[in-house]
């Protein structure tokens, strides 16, 4: 879904990510965004897990495997 100060006060979200959740983020606007993280627990660094999206198999809704091609063909941006 998308958000932000376009689609009004509409598009002002508070997110919650789960636990274990893979999960980013795209700038997808003309304009800087502004991402606020309130963790519920201090960083530990030995927690900190990262997947390559390669090595997961993320799809898009219509079945496209991830890509940063498709991102960028989807918002018309330079990623």
């Amino acid at each position: 879904f998308k958000m932000g100060e376009s689609n009004g006060d509409e598009g002002q979200y508070l997110l919650l990510i789960p636990q274990n959740t893979l999960h980013g983020f795209v700038v997808a606007s003309q304009k800087p965004a502004i991402l606020f993280n309130y963790p519920n627990q201090l960083y530990d660094p030995q927690e900190e897990g990262r997947i390559r999206y390669t090595e997961y198999p993320v799809k898009f809704d219509d079945g496209r495997g991830f890509s940063w091609e498709v991102i960028k063909e989807e918002f018309k941006r330079e990623v």
